[in-house]
Formats: C-alpha cells, structure tokens, sequence
C-alpha cells in the first residue's frame, strides 16, 4: 500500500524549514532504513539495503511547534526539539532516530538526510549534528575523529 503524508519544505538558500507542505513516499522509506537499537544511543536508523551516494535516505516530516507549545514539550521528547531560523521543530520517527556522529554517512540538504558516500546494509544513518543549533551534549559516536561534544 502506498502510504503519502506532507512534510515541510526547506528553502534551498537559506536552509529554513517554510510553511510550504510536500508530499512523500514513506513506502518507500520504509524499504530502505529500520529504527532499532544503537550503540550511539538508545535507537538509530539503519539501513535496510544499500544505500548509494547522493540517494536520499529520509525525508523529515517534523511538527512546527508555536512558541506556547515548546515548554509543554515533556522532558522525554526535549531531545527531538531543532531551531531553523526562528522557528522551533519536533522531529518526528524515524528522522528523530538519526544519531550525530563525527563521521556522518548523510548530511542535511532541503530537509531530508541525503547520504554522502555508500552505505552498507546493517549500517547506521548518522548525522553531524555541529551548528544546527540543538543545545550541546556528549557525542558518543566513538568514531577516530570523534570531538567529544557536540555543539
């Protein structure tokens, strides 16, 4: 079954999430990556197949949170909150499950994780989470290159 849902779009030049609502196979999401248990931390996504280079492994569909609803966020979903410009975001599964690493296999381009060289099946998707504006933690990547904190 075909399944499409609207998420936001990204405007290509500055980077910001707009109000604009695009529509997305998550069928075919689904085929490609799997949220399961990760040693970055409690869940991450993995690939479900081979993953080429320039393919888009997610697309985002997070919820725009006005300015009331933020601090009602439970402490629980806090983690999942992102900034773009002015405005706050809650991601949503899977997207939310993708862990920073220092060595990313994807990066960020028009709301979407887009992977930047091939991926394995069983993989993990990671992310580098340095300045998109999350509050900074303990990065537990525990790749060679690993900064430490990520900020």
């Amino acid at each position: 079954m075909l399944i499409k849902k609207l998420c936001p779009a990204v405007q290509k030049n500055t980077g910001t999430i707009s109000e604009e609502l695009l529509e997305t196979d998550e069928l075919e999401e689904r085929s490609t990556i799997a949220v399961k248990a990760s040693g970055i931390d409690k869940n991450g996504v993995f690939a479900a197949r081979p993953i080429k280079r320039g393919e888009v492994v997610i697309k985002w569909c997070p919820k725009t949170l006005k300015d009331s609803e933020i601090a009602k966020v439970p402490a629980s979903e806090k983690h999942y909150v992102c900034r773009s410009g002015k405005k706050h975001f809650l991601m949503q599964p899977p997207e939310r499950f993708v862990n920073h690493s220092c060595e990313p296999n994807t990066r960020v381009e028009n709301c979407c994780d887009v992977a930047i060289k091939d991926i394995a099946k069983g993989e993990e998707i990671t992310s580098d989470y340095a300045g998109c504006g999350s509050e900074n933690f303990k990065c537990n990547c525990g790749s060679k290159n690993c900064r430490g904190i990520v900020n």
